[in-house]
């Protein structure tokens, strides 16, 4: 019961944050396009699709780090185990960032060399910031990593409501804003931790010595992060290539739709690997079936957000409605992409499985880029590209449950087939008009299916007779 209790508090820290993080995102996303418009707006995507990559640029440490970390607690942390890894990483990301600056100089494009700049800046800010977010996270700081992560996006929202109001149509200033929110937060965990990482530090030979065996051991999990990125983005990156810059405005910013409620299903993920560290092998089947199923229906109850959603877009930025017809193809894959992160992700950290994450993230990327470039260049169609990307996800998801059936003997193919007629009824509601009723048609399909397929597993579960990883 204490357990199930702490598990409760832990989550609803991160939910907060994140849902914090949510309503930021949400506001800004729709202030932003509405003020710079559709072409600025383009460069502005441009900008953030680069920084979903910068945070690799640690090289596997902040991954190898959060894996050494498993079972420990703050008071017990090796401090000069971190503060090895701390030290290395700031050099580290003061390098990588000096790089991608020559880069930039060498090629030349005026157009984009302040992206560069700012890429580079927000590189050390992210890494930093999310080697203080994994040491909190692992030693169920949850209340830290909350604040900070609230403090930090209530600067940009300010900054952001600022620009706005004084009718900024640039997109430079919005991005300076998102850097300045990144600088805060690393402030407040420099403060916050200043007891972890000021002392004592080892000898340089012993830092590197230290850090380079953390880097080894996250550097195939980073690799299968890239592989889960590009995944999430080939669609996009084709269409940057191949569209027009309005096209990819539009398909942008229907992927940010889909994010909006993507990114509340990360608040339990986030908190699920800190306790699934600390539970026995024996256990894991069990709670890997129950994570699937509770994380099936919730998200697949979120898609309902979407009928809301559309009439906010029309109402407040008619320039953008067509994303709406994009964002309809690609919802589904929150369920998909949301579960990799919850189940699957948190599963391969467990059991140390580095390399068999990496090579199960670079096939799906490979069979996402198949499907793509195939949804490209047969139909010329942003919506096919859109169809394909939710389609590979899909198969993603049936590959990584194959890998663990074979090892934890779980069967979740009921559940796997639900999700894939929850999609259909989805598609098929837009075929009743009007839109309200289409809405009412899938939200009263998913209410049958809880009433009636998982009814007992609700019921335990309210009943607190079931699933004790809570």
């Amino acid at each position: 019961m204490g357990t199930r209790i702490q598990f409760i508090k832990d989550s609803l820290f991160v939910f907060s944050a994140n849902s914090f993080y949510l309503g930021v995102n949400a506001i800004v996303g729709f202030l932003v396009p509405l003020r710079i418009g559709v072409q600025q707006y383009a460069l502005y995507s441009l900008f953030i699709l680069y920084v979903a990559f910068v945070g690799f640029a640690h090289f596997g440490l902040n991954d190898g780090f959060y894996i050494s970390l498993g079972g420990y607690e703050y008071k017990t942390l090796p401090l000069l185990f971190v503060r090895a890894n701390f030290v290395f990483l700031s050099t580290l990301q003061f390098a990588s960032a000096g790089l991608v600056l020559v880069i930039a100089a060498i090629l030349k494009d005026s157009a984009h060399f302040l992206i560069f700049v700012l890429v580079a800046a927000n590189m050390i800010l992210i890494n930093i910031s999310s080697f203080f977010a994994f040491l909190n996270q692992i030693t169920k700081k949850f209340r830290c990593f909350a604040f900070n992560t609230i403090a930090s996006r209530l600067v940009f929202l300010a900054l952001t409501c600022l620009l706005f109001f004084k009718k900024s149509d640039k997109y430079i200033p919005y991005i300076i804003a998102f850097t300045i929110a990144n600088i805060v937060a690393v402030f407040l965990y420099l403060i916050k931790d200043r007891g972890v990482i000021w002392g004592p530090y080892p000898a340089p030979s012993e830092i590197s010595r230290l850090s380079l065996n953390t880097m080894k051991l996250g550097f195939a999990i980073m690799l299968g992060n890239i592989f889960g990125i590009l995944v999430i983005n080939s669609g996009r990156f084709i269409v940057e290539s191949r569209f027009s810059s309005k096209d990819f405005a539009i398909f942008s910013f229907s992927v940010y739709l889909m994010s909006v409620i993507y990114l509340a299903a990360q608040a339990v993920s986030l908190a699920v690997y800190p306790r699934l560290s600390r539970r026995s092998a024996l256990e894991l089947g069990y709670i890997y079936k129950h994570l699937k199923i509770f994380s099936f229906l919730g998200i697949a109850a979120s898609l309902i957000f979407y009928f809301p959603l559309y009439y906010l877009v029309h109402l407040t930025l008619p320039s953008f409605s067509e994303s709406l017809v994009y964002a309809r193809w690609l919802f589904p894959a929150i369920i998909y992409k949301a579960q990799y992160s919850l189940i699957h992700t948190n599963y391969f950290k467990y059991y140390k499985f580095k390399y068999e994450y990496m090579r199960n993230g670079f096939v799906a990327f490979i069979i996402t880029l198949l499907l793509c470039l195939s949804a490209y260049i047969v139909f010329r169609s942003l919506t096919c590209i859109a169809v394909a990307t939710v389609i590979s996800w899909a198969i993603w998801i049936l590959i990584s449950d194959a890998f663990f059936r074979r090892r934890i003997n779980i069967n979740v193919k009921k559940e796997n087939v639900f999700q894939a007629i929850s999609c259909i009824v989805f598609y098929g509601s837009f075929i009743v008009k009007p839109l309200l009723l289409s809405g009412l048609i899938y939200m009263t399909f998913i209410i049958m299916i809880i009433g009636y397929v998982y009814r007992d597993a609700v019921l335990a579960f309210a009943g607190r007779r079931a699933f004790s990883f809570f």
